[in-house]
């Protein structure tokens, strides 16, 4: 009930191919230091999802929690799809893989 009034819906699940693929470019494209989060990709589970309709979601490594005190950005990127201006941001916490969010520009 708690994510509800934040706006989240409650997930539980492996990640989508696109998904999967996008967080892996996300940190190849991003800043030295960032490679060992490669490792996480495959083990990363979707706890929740923004319930506005928009693509984000919120991530768990191994059972370990999904709190997002303390996040820190990865890699923020604006790109074009179908004549639609959007961002992707990756975020991380504690050096681990924690958000996935998607805007409209």
């Amino acid at each position: 009930m708690e994510n509800a009034k934040n706006g989240l819906q409650a997930e539980n699940r492996d990640l989508t191919n696109q998904e999967a693929t996008l967080i892996r470019w996300l940190v190849e494209h991003a800043g030295p230091g960032c490679e060992p989060l490669l490792d996480q990709v495959e083990n990363l589970k979707v706890v929740s999802k923004c319930n506005c309709g928009c693509p984000t979601v919120y991530f768990e490594l191994h059972n370990t929690g999904n709190s997002r005190k303390g996040e820190k950005l990865v890699s923020d990127w604006i790109a074009e799809m179908n004549g639609e201006m959007f961002g992707v941001m990756l975020f991380a916490v504690a050096g681990q893989i924690s958000t996935l969010e998607v805007y409209c520009c």
